[in-house]
């Protein structure tokens, strides 16, 4: 079974936001899951975490410890607005640099063609 990492923005300008990026990752996750595959999705691992760590706890450890999960995976799934989001580069240069396999998230590849489809009519 390959094990993959969902790498997708969590942090975000407003909690409303946060919330939606951390559900989205989780029903993607749900989906991979389904697919067959073991997923590390660091957003439902964190999630309300925070209100029980320690006050100078920051991003910059959740991080950490997510690049240190990403080293365990075979493959990395970016979902829609990865390239906005600092973690998520940082965790695409660590798949590279490992030769991980980069999967773009499937949902986004047909919000694309749908896109390009309405632009060509």
């Amino acid at each position: 079974m390959k094990v993959i990492y969902i790498a997708g923005p969590i942090t975000a300008s407003s909690p409303e936001i946060r919330q939606k990026n951390i559900e989205y990752a989780c029903k993607r996750a749900a989906y991979y899951w389904n697919q067959g595959y073991s997923v590390i999705c660091p957003h439902a691992n964190t999630k309300n975490v925070e209100d029980y760590t320690a006050s100078n706890f920051d991003d910059t450890q959740w991080l950490k410890g997510g690049l240190e999960q990403l080293h365990r995976c075979d493959a990395i799934v970016l979902l829609p607005n990865w390239e906005s989001s600092y973690g998520s580069k940082q965790e695409l240069r660590v798949a590279i640099e490992n030769n991980l396999e980069i999967i773009i998230d499937r949902e986004l590849t047909n919000q694309l063609q749908h896109l390009e489809m309405e632009a060509t009519e």
